[in-house]
Protein backbone atom coordinates (compact mmCIF):
# COMPACT_ATOMS: atom_id res chain seq x y z
CA UNK A 1 0.00 0.00 0.00
CA UNK A 2 2.63 2.82 0.88
CA UNK A 3 4.22 2.16 -2.60
CA UNK A 4 0.73 2.74 -4.22
CA UNK A 5 0.40 5.94 -2.05
CA UNK A 6 4.24 7.41 -2.55
CA UNK A 7 3.62 6.62 -6.19
CA UNK A 8 0.68 8.40 -6.32
CA UNK A 9 1.95 11.69 -4.75
CA UNK A 10 5.05 11.62 -6.50
CA UNK A 11 2.54 11.31 -9.76
CA UNK A 12 0.39 14.42 -8.90
CA UNK A 13 3.79 16.50 -8.81
CA UNK A 14 4.95 16.26 -5.32
CA UNK A 15 8.49 15.14 -4.42
CA UNK A 16 10.18 14.61 -1.09
CA UNK A 17 11.70 18.16 -0.91
CA UNK A 18 8.84 19.03 1.26
CA UNK A 19 8.17 18.37 4.45
CA UNK A 20 4.43 17.93 3.93
CA UNK A 21 5.18 14.98 1.16
CA UNK A 22 5.78 12.79 4.21
CA UNK A 23 3.18 14.16 6.07
CA UNK A 24 0.78 13.87 3.38
CA UNK A 25 1.98 10.28 2.66
CA UNK A 26 1.25 9.42 6.52
CA UNK A 27 -2.22 10.85 6.10
CA UNK A 28 -3.11 8.66 3.10
CA UNK A 29 -2.15 5.53 5.24
CA UNK A 30 -3.40 6.95 8.17
CA UNK A 31 -7.26 7.72 6.43
CA UNK A 32 -6.77 3.62 4.59
CA UNK A 33 -6.26 2.57 7.55
CA UNK A 34 -9.04 4.36 9.74
CA UNK A 35 -11.19 6.18 7.49
CA UNK A 36 -13.16 8.11 10.16
CA UNK A 37 -9.66 9.76 11.11
CA UNK A 38 -10.87 12.57 7.78
CA UNK A 39 -13.77 13.03 10.71
CA UNK A 40 -11.88 14.60 13.01
CA UNK A 41 -8.85 16.25 11.09
CA UNK A 42 -7.77 18.83 13.57
CA UNK A 43 -7.51 16.58 16.73
CA UNK A 44 -6.32 13.28 15.26
CA UNK A 45 -5.13 13.12 12.17
CA UNK A 46 -2.54 16.09 12.60
CA UNK A 47 -1.52 15.08 15.88
CA UNK A 48 -0.96 11.91 14.63
CA UNK A 49 1.60 12.65 12.25
CA UNK A 50 2.86 15.51 14.11
CA UNK A 51 3.87 12.51 16.92
CA UNK A 52 5.19 10.28 14.50
CA UNK A 53 7.61 13.09 13.02
CA UNK A 54 8.69 14.77 16.17
CA UNK A 55 6.64 18.18 15.32
CA UNK A 56 3.65 20.07 15.72
CA UNK A 57 -0.24 19.72 14.35
CA UNK A 58 -0.11 23.49 12.99
CA UNK A 59 3.52 22.89 11.36
CA UNK A 60 2.04 19.44 10.31
CA UNK A 61 -1.13 21.58 8.69
CA UNK A 62 0.34 24.27 7.09
CA UNK A 63 3.05 21.79 5.37
CA UNK A 64 0.19 19.38 3.97
CA UNK A 65 -1.14 22.94 2.60
CA UNK A 66 1.70 23.97 1.00
CA UNK A 67 2.15 20.78 -0.86
CA UNK A 68 -1.33 20.72 -1.61
CA UNK A 69 -0.68 24.42 -3.17
CA UNK A 70 2.36 22.65 -5.10
CA UNK A 71 0.03 20.64 -6.66
CA UNK A 72 -2.21 22.84 -7.60
CA UNK A 73 -0.57 25.56 -9.06
CA UNK A 74 2.52 23.30 -10.64
CA UNK A 75 1.71 19.84 -10.44
CA UNK A 76 -0.38 17.56 -12.52
CA UNK A 77 -3.96 18.81 -13.06
CA UNK A 78 -4.54 16.17 -15.12
CA UNK A 79 -3.74 13.65 -12.76
CA UNK A 80 -4.75 15.13 -9.72
CA UNK A 81 -8.59 15.35 -11.44
CA UNK A 82 -8.60 11.91 -12.21
CA UNK A 83 -7.85 10.76 -9.05
CA UNK A 84 -10.78 13.08 -7.42
CA UNK A 85 -12.59 11.87 -10.58
CA UNK A 86 -14.49 14.85 -11.15
CA UNK A 87 -13.52 18.67 -12.37
CA UNK A 88 -11.84 20.78 -9.95
CA UNK A 89 -13.18 24.73 -9.80
CA UNK A 90 -11.03 25.22 -6.30
CA UNK A 91 -7.81 23.60 -4.71
CA UNK A 92 -9.19 20.92 -2.37
CA UNK A 93 -8.62 21.49 0.98
CA UNK A 94 -6.19 19.19 2.99
CA UNK A 95 -8.86 16.53 4.18
CA UNK A 96 -10.55 16.44 0.52
CA UNK A 97 -7.05 15.93 -1.02
CA UNK A 98 -6.32 12.95 1.84
CA UNK A 99 -9.62 11.50 1.30
CA UNK A 100 -9.40 11.30 -2.02
CA UNK A 101 -5.92 10.01 -2.41
CA UNK A 102 -6.80 7.26 0.15
CA UNK A 103 -9.93 6.30 -1.96
CA UNK A 104 -7.86 6.25 -5.58
CA UNK A 105 -5.36 3.73 -3.41
CA UNK A 106 -7.80 1.52 -2.03
CA UNK A 107 -9.35 1.27 -5.59
CA UNK A 108 -5.69 0.97 -7.29
CA UNK A 109 -4.71 -1.89 -4.76
CA UNK A 110 -8.34 -3.79 -4.54
CA UNK A 111 -9.56 -3.07 -8.45
CA UNK A 112 -13.02 -4.34 -8.86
Amino acid sequence: MMDTITKTVRALGINATYLGYRYLIEGVRLAIEQEDVLLSVCTRLYPAIAAKYHSTPDNVERNLRTVISVCWERGNRTFLESVFSYPLTAKPSVSEMIDALADYCRSVDNPQ
